[in-house]
């Protein structure tokens, strides 16, 4: 069985050409008809977010207070590849070359967030490919929840309100007064981040919990109920997020009892 050694040269890896010679003072890089094989590695914090052809993490390494991750990269006849990366370059790339050709076949890579004293902050997070060889399209993503870390995180919701499509002053029948209430995935209410209050078309809630949640929002006119809504959403860790607009209806079934 065949044993791949990789050389690291910073995130991008190649095999070694060490004393490698095809015939006629060929090295292994260097041919004008060679197609390397390539395998890409990538790591998203608290999901993944889709812009149009751009895909990000939701949240950034420090957000986790992850510094770096170790890499683990197993595949047909014995490959195996290891390394620890800066977490912020979010993506390991392995190249193999004519001498050492990475075999087809499936392949896993496996993952560990590291903090700055290099100590495991996460469980160890897998995710598998089919590897074609001459192909550079094969693609590993690892995609995380906050449930994978050993932390706990808080976030700032920058929330902003529409009753309608319309401000609280402009909504018909305009909104005097509105009400939060947050509930985690498993439905328990978050009965510290309660609001009530005048009717506001933005609010700031900070140290909220960070992940997936729930938040129930109400408004009324003349202490009449008229709006209701209840609004999955990803909050995400630290004080630099996304803001996220909730529209609130004047549906009679649109907050249901949990």
């Amino acid at each position: 069985m065949k044993k791949f050694v990789l050389i690291i040269m910073s995130i991008i890896v190649f095999a070694s050409v060490a004393g490698c010679d095809e015939g006629g003072g060929e090295t292994c890089n260097n041919s004008n008809n060679f197609i390397p094989t390539s395998i890409s590695i990538k790591w998203f914090i608290n999901g993944k977010r889709i812009n149009g052809s751009t895909e990000t993490s939701y949240d950034n390494c420090g957000d986790v207070e992850a510094t770096r991750v170790n890499v683990a990269v197993t595949g047909p006849e014995e490959f195996y590849h290891e390394e620890q990366v800066s977490c912020n370059s979010m993506e390991v790339l392995l190249y193999d070359d004519k001498c050492d050709r990475f075999p087809s076949g499936n392949y896993t890579a496996q993952i560990v967030f590291l903090n700055s004293d290099a100590t495991a902050i996460s469980n160890p997070l897998s995710a598998m490919t089919n590897v074609v060889t001459n192909t550079q399209s094969n693609k590993i993503e690892i995609i995380s929840d906050l449930d994978d870390f050993l932390n706990e995180y808080t976030g700032t919701l920058y929330a902003d309100f529409l009753w309608g499509g319309k401000s609280c002053e402009n909504a018909d029948p305009s909104v005097t007064q509105v009400n939060l209430q947050f509930y985690d995935n498993d439905q328990n209410h978050l009965s510290d981040f309660d609001y009530e209050d005048s009717c506001i078309d933005s609010k700031d809630i900070n140290d909220l919990p960070a992940g997936d949640l729930i938040v129930r929002i109400t408004g009324t006119t003349d202490g009449t109920e008229i709006y209701c809504g209840d609004f999955p959403f990803k909050n995400g860790a630290g004080i630099i997020n996304i803001p996220i607009e909730f529209d609130v209806t004047q549906s009679a079934t649109s907050c249901e009892t949990f």
